[in-house]
């Protein structure tokens, strides 16, 4: 689990002095940029996965799937917890209330363009499988609970990243059937963590899916 501690201003005349201060943040082995950039996919690549339609079932973003809840015991909310996670530099965070904090400087590493960022602004942070995607392999069944757990989920450092806006648009709740990393030195990786987190949240894979993986991942070597 991704850990922050922020100490917060004892008053509202300490706001404006203590607003700004860097953060070091402990990173991670794997997740976000960090993640190694050239590994393999294992072997039985479909092992516990469902092999299966996607439904239909209404979906609604926001109601269904609310995102960006406060980190527990922090003013940091989840967008603002894994831009201070996945920063490799310490962030810079403003105050904006004694309960609610946000990043406001950092360098961030995006993998699925290869480009480098020190805005946050310019970076949205994307469910790698997206929460359309995983409404409609299996998440339409789950209690409310469940998919608000899916939708700030944190334990994993693979399940949130940071990435450049436009390309988070590009990608939408496309699959990899419709849509890979442009940059092509992390898409062994990405399908790497599109299985994985299918395979951890019992999230099926339609044929169309299952064969643009198996194609797309026939480049992947050891």
């Amino acid at each position: 689990m991704v850990c922050l501690r922020v100490i917060a201003c004892a008053s509202a005349v300490l706001l404006t002095a203590c607003a700004e201060r860097p953060i070091p943040v402990q990173r991670t082995e794997t997740g976000g940029a960090t993640a190694p950039m050239t590994a393999a996919l294992p072997p039985g690549l479909f092992s516990g996965i469902r092999i299966e339609a996607e439904n239909d079932d209404d979906y609604e973003r926001v109601t269904m799937y609310p995102h960006w809840d406060r980190v527990p015991d922090e003013c940091f909310d989840v967008r603002n917890a894994v831009l201070a996670a996945e920063s490799v530099v310490p962030v810079t965070w403003l105050q904006t209330s004694p309960t609610k904090c946000k990043v406001t400087a950092g360098e961030w590493h995006d993998p699925y363009t290869g480009e480098t960022f020190t805005d946050p602004a310019d970076l949205d942070i994307d469910h790698v499988v997206a929460l359309k995607e995983a409404h409609n392999s299996g998440a339409s069944e789950w209690t409310q609970e469940r998919r608000r757990e899916y939708a700030n989920f944190m334990e994993n450092p693979d399940h949130l990243i940071a990435v450049k806006d436009s390309e988070n648009q590009s990608k939408s709740d496309k699959d990899p059937a419709a849509w890979v990393p442009p940059n092509e030195a992390y898409l062994c990786d990405y399908l790497r963590i599109w299985l994985n987190i299918k395979r951890d949240w019992d999230l099926s894979i339609d044929e169309e899916e299952e064969v643009a993986i198996e194609e797309k991942s026939a480049a992947c070597t050891s």
